[in-house]
């Protein structure tokens, strides 16, 4: 499973990345509409964390200052890949710990078809029906 974080500002962006994750057979995670600074709800949230292998992070100025793209990027234990959605942020911060991609908006679902394959999704599916 993919989580998708974004700034609030980058709603529509996120939820367009998800349904083109989907479209291609992914399982996606987003955090509910407008529910930020909900304790109970970032909780929820970071326990689906071991469900996911990847941590799709928009990268943009407003990610680049939200508390809660911050405190998502430091609770995912896994693979981060960051695509810039802001011409303003074409080089997103990424941590050097060998667990950070980046890649380009249009190439998305190529990049994550690379580091998951086809067969892992597939998997995953089956595991929560």
């Amino acid at each position: 499973m993919i989580f998708v974080s974004h700034a609030r500002e980058d709603r529509e962006a996120a939820v367009g990345l998800v349904r083109e994750l989907e479209a291609e057979g992914f399982d996606c995670l987003i955090d509910p509409d407008l529910l930020e600074g909900n304790p109970f709800w970032r909780e929820e949230l970071s326990q689906q964390f071991h469900d996911c292998e990847l941590m799709m992070c928009l990268a943009s100025r407003y990610a680049e200052h939200s508390p809660w793209v911050e405190q998502e990027r430091r609770a995912f234990p896994g693979l981060r890949m960051w695509i810039s959605v802001d011409p303003m942020t074409k080089n997103p911060r990424v941590s050097r710990g060998g667990r950070d991609i980046v890649a380009e908006q249009g190439r998305a679902v190529n990049e994550v078809r690379a580091v998951l394959p086809a067969r892992n999704c597939q998997y995953l599916r089956m595991r929560h029906q």
